[in-house]
């Protein structure tokens, strides 16, 4: 399938220790992906040898602010 336009990295893990019976897979990164269609999706990032990792702020004002809410 394929989609028109282009995507931003929204965010990216990398699994060091993958599940039962996928340990032969594992290490490998997996994504989040925004495209310009509309839509996110999560796959694996493949064919990066090293991952350079910038961070943009687009958000003015001051950081948000988090609570514990109840118990938790």
């Amino acid at each position: 399938m394929s989609v028109p336009g282009e995507g931003r990295l929204l965010t990216w893990t990398e699994i060091r220790r993958p599940p039962a019976g996928l340990e032969v897979d594992g290490p490998y990164r997996v994504a989040v992906i925004d495209l310009d269609a509309g839509v996110q999706v999560t796959g694996r990032l493949q064919g990066i040898a090293k991952l350079e990792v910038r961070v943009i702020c687009t958000r003015a004002g001051p950081p948000p602010v988090f609570e514990r809410d109840g118990d938790g």
